[in-house]
């Protein structure tokens, strides 16, 4: 197209996802129109990698409790383990009303 040394290019971000639109020095009525593509700069996600980091530290808690974590069909663990819980109860105390003996655990 033109040099570049003759286009005037007005200031934009460096981050701008818009079209560049320049105007030949020597013609003002003529425009071109230069696409840009939006990008960012950057690493490798340091901030995960620093948090993974800490979590492998001499003293770091392990978790023990999984009861927030959900399973495959979306269920929390904790409202599956109460479930089932409570099947075990529900099933001990239809044996008590029995008068069967019942291993409390």
């Amino acid at each position: 197209l033109f040099p570049s040394h003759s286009l005037h290019q007005p200031s934009t971000s460096r981050y701008a996802s818009q079209p560049i639109i320049t105007h030949h020095q020597h013609d003002p009525l003529t425009i071109t129109i230069l696409p840009t593509s939006a990008s960012i700069l950057g690493g490798k996600g340091g901030f995960g990698t620093l948090l993974k980091g800490q979590s492998k530290q001499a003293g770091a808690k392990t978790t023990l409790d999984f009861g927030a974590c959900r399973d495959l069909s979306g269920r929390r663990l904790r409202h599956v383990n109460d479930e089932i819980k409570l099947r075990k109860w529900r099933e001990m105390q239809s044996k008590r009303e029995k008068g069967e003996e019942v291993d409390e655990l």
